[in-house]
């Protein structure tokens, strides 16, 4: 009986929704006849004739179309900063001077510091917020499934260039547990987020991205002082978890195109149901 109630309500949602935008664009499509019927010198059929204007009877009928340039369009600057991270990060491994810096900052650290493990829950806190802020009322910059799409692409990349690295260079950890120091995959996580929570509220306020980016750093500063990374895996790490966002936003237009989604007529509805015999909880989703 529930599973028949939830198939009920969502063919109603969705057959409302079809209805309604059906509905739209009929009367968009009248009213562009019947500007063209009735002009300032009164009913005139043969306006119907100008190319231009049947090309806007036409494409009220039909979605826009994505521009398949989009991806190689897309601005590359937003990869400048993270690459100059990463970079960084293969240097150290390599150059003596900044060798020196990695091991003379953890021999202050290793005098000065109490461990703490904060830094493996606050890693979470910046992508949480990309899903919290929307949630109490701050709208997003992307509706939930792109943001969900984007979170999910940019994590998985980042896990698999953080599990590549550390299988390959096998650097020894400052606390000598372990050979798997670069680069940081704690830093990657928090970088990855902030850097979406960014994204998706900057122009609601640059002091969100902000909030963002420091949390995400006390996470990389919290590895250096509980002496799990150094200075390199700290910074290439943030570079990875950057890098990794900007290639998932440039992925978001072929993933639209993948599954045929027109952003400006999606949507999500959730809608109880209750019964003599349950209750449950009813999902439309409009492509």
């Amino acid at each position: 009986m529930r599973s028949f109630l939830l198939i009920l309500l969502y063919g109603l949602i969705t057959e409302s929704i079809e209805a309604k935008y059906n509905s739209f664009m009929d009367a968009e499509s009248s009213d562009i006849i019947q500007r063209h019927c009735e002009g300032e010198t009164g009913n005139n059929l043969t306006k119907l004739l100008n190319p231009d204007d049947f090309f806007a009877f036409n494409s009220a009928r039909q979605p826009p179309r994505y521009d398949r340039k989009r991806l190689t369009e897309y601005p590359a600057s937003g990869l400048i900063i993270p690459s100059v991270f990463m970079a960084y990060g293969a240097l150290a491994q390599v150059i003596n001077p900044l060798q020196r810096l990695d091991h003379d900052t953890d021999k202050e650290v290793t005098r000065h510091y109490v461990h703490r493990p904060i830094d493996n829950y606050l890693m979470f806190a910046p992508v949480a917020f990309v899903y919290g802020l929307d949630w109490v009322g701050v709208k997003a910059k992307h509706n939930f499934r792109d943001r969900t799409f984007v979170v999910i692409t940019s994590h998985l990349l980042m896990a698999g260039i953080v599990h590549s690295v550390k299988t390959m260079t096998k650097v020894r950890r400052p606390d000598g547990s372990g050979f798997r120091s670069f680069p940081s995959g704690h830093t990657a996580s928090a970088f990855t987020g902030a850097h979406i929570l960014m994204k998706e509220y900057k122009d609601i306020s640059p002091w969100i991205g902000v909030a963002g980016y420091a949390t995400a750093t006390a996470v990389g500063t919290l590895r250096i002082l509980n002496r799990r990374h150094w200075i390199s895996d700290v910074v290439a790490g943030a570079g990875v978890g950057i890098f990794s966002a900007e290639i998932a936003y440039m992925l978001l237009p072929v993933f639209h195109r993948m599954i045929g989604v027109n952003p400006s007529k999606s949507g999500v509805v959730f809608a109880p149901v209750v019964g003599n015999n349950g209750y449950g909880l009813g999902l439309a989703c409009v492509f």
